[in-house]
């Protein structure tokens, strides 16, 4: 790291993210090819009780009852009060694959579509535990561990087409991690970020050029140069497009804001805890 006026800033090789996730991506495809799908959750399978979005919707479908699989998953959610959705830039398989995709896309510098969809991911997340209520069936096509460890066991026993993760694939060609701008994991881990003390830091040498905003692939910043943690993937790209090297992520005090997306959602978990709880009450 680099002594900064605001820190400690943390300087990374290009290279480094991809290694990482190229590395985690095969621990993911071997762990998941030896599940059975559909896997049992959340006990049965410890991958997916990481997940803290497959252990919340496990929690309220069976009313409580398996609480305890919380316990792996708070892992993950403490790593995002850290660190922000960098478990989404530098771990997650469907991301690593999504950044894959895009590749030909860069490669040519074609400017991808501005598409409005700022907090989308919270009315998805919303759905979501909604919908587990009732049934487990919407992390098949929404949740991305869950889509990945279907996919692969599919491709792997040659037993079947992953559609869901062929669709965002396709999507993520033609627009920067598409998914990851409505994926309700990255929404919830987007809320536990805005706590994270490891935040974007914009120096006096920025001359407002935005190439920045160009180089995001999750539309974390605005028009205005303003910065959404919650979207924000920690990959670091606007880091390395600054020409002025004005850009940091450095640790400094976070600064919790709360969106429309996110104050919907926090009205609607309200709401969705008073349904879980009647429904649990005999």
């Amino acid at each position: 790291g680099a002594n900064t006026k605001g820190g400690i800033q943390l300087k990374l090789p290009a290279v480094s993210r991809p290694v990482v996730q190229a590395m985690v991506f095969i621990i993911f495809a071997a762990m998941f090819v030896s599940l059975a799908y559909p896997a049992d959750v959340p006990l049965d399978s410890l991958y997916l009780s990481m997940d803290p979005l497959v252990s919340g919707a496990a929690l309220l479908f069976h009313r409580g009852a398996w609480l305890p699989a919380l316990i792996p998953a708070a892992g993950l959610i403490l790593f995002s009060l850290a660190f922000g959705r960098a478990f989404c830039g530098w771990a997650c398989p469907v991301g690593f694959l999504s950044d894959a995709a895009g590749l030909p896309r860069k490669l040519l510098k074609r400017k991808p579509p501005d598409l409005p969809l700022r907090g989308v991911r919270y009315g998805v997340l919303a759905a979501v535990l909604v919908a587990s209520l009732f049934t487990l069936g919407a992390l098949s096509f929404l949740d991305p561990m869950v889509v990945f460890q279907r996919s692969a066991y599919l491709a792997y026993g040659l037993s079947g087409i992953p559609v869901v993760l062929i669709l965002i694939l396709l999507g993520s060609a033609l627009v920067p991690r598409l998914w990851c701008r409505v994926c309700p994991l990255g929404a919830l881990l987007g809320i536990a970020a805005v706590a994270s003390p490891f935040g974007r830091r914009v120096n006096g040498g920025c001359t407002g050029c935005m190439e920045c905003r160009g180089a995001c692939p999750t539309g974390a910043i605005s028009k205005d140069n303003a910065w959404d943690a919650g979207a924000c993937v920690k990959c670091l790209a606007c880091e390395r497009a600054c020409p002025m090297n004005a850009i940091s992520f450095s640790p400094s005090k976070p600064r919790p804001t709360v969106s429309a997306g996110r104050r919907s959602f926090i009205i609607a978990g309200g709401l969705l805890g008073l349904v879980a709880l009647a429904r649990a009450v005999p």
